[in-house]
């Protein structure tokens, strides 16, 4: 397993996201406007290269998962690297189709991985243009994908430290979900 600093060139960054005040907040979303699609995907090539690197790595499959503002980065990573993934799942993923040239869902055409995408029912950083466009660009893709919303869901509904938004039985469903394709894709037992 590999877990990337996605803010590593800003030096080491902690976050209390549940806990945050004021002033954490405008540094969560000033790192976040610090990154993008592409110098994800470059960074991601640089992690697959020193995966590959080492001997006890070797012939390995690979998935990635990513909650909130990385599941952008999720469906570019698959997207940018079909060879490399099996499968993705993204949670509350925000950015993940808009109208900007290098929208992640622009690259569903390269996509090889099966891809599971869970959404909260109420989600202010979610559009309602967005899971139409998934599945629109999935579809003429022929991805293998699921797409599913849970009722009764806010943003940030799989994180048991987030106040008031954690929804035990769909946060369950979503692990229930995401270690089924892991499994079938990775191998192993979940």
């Amino acid at each position: 397993m590999l877990l990337p600093d996605l803010y590593w060139k800003l030096g080491r960054l902690r976050f209390d996201v549940p806990n945050h005040d004021d002033a954490m907040l405008k540094v969560i979303l000033t790192a976040m406007t610090t990154i993008d699609n592409a110098s994800v995907a470059a960074d991601t090539r640089a992690f697959i290269d020193w995966m590959r690197s080492r001997d006890d790595l070797q012939g390995g499959r690979s998935a990635a998962i990513g909650w909130c503002m990385s599941g952008q980065y999720v469906l570019g990573t698959v997207g940018h690297h079909p060879e490399e993934f099996v499968a993705g799942a993204t949670l509350h993923g925000v950015g993940m189709a808009t109208d900007a040239p290098d929208s992640p869902h622009g690259l569903a055409g390269k996509v090889k991985a099966e891809l599971y995408c869970a959404f909260a029912e109420t989600d202010h950083t979610v559009p309602d243009t967005v899971l139409p466009a998934l599945r629109t660009a999935f579809n003429a893709a022929k991805v293998t994908y699921e797409i599913e919303t849970f009722p009764g869901t806010v943003h940030g509904f799989q994180f048991p430290k987030r106040r008031g938004d954690y929804h035990a039985g769909a946060a369950e469903a979503a692990w229930t979900k995401i270690f089924a394709l892991f499994t079938c894709k990775l191998g192993g037992t979940a």
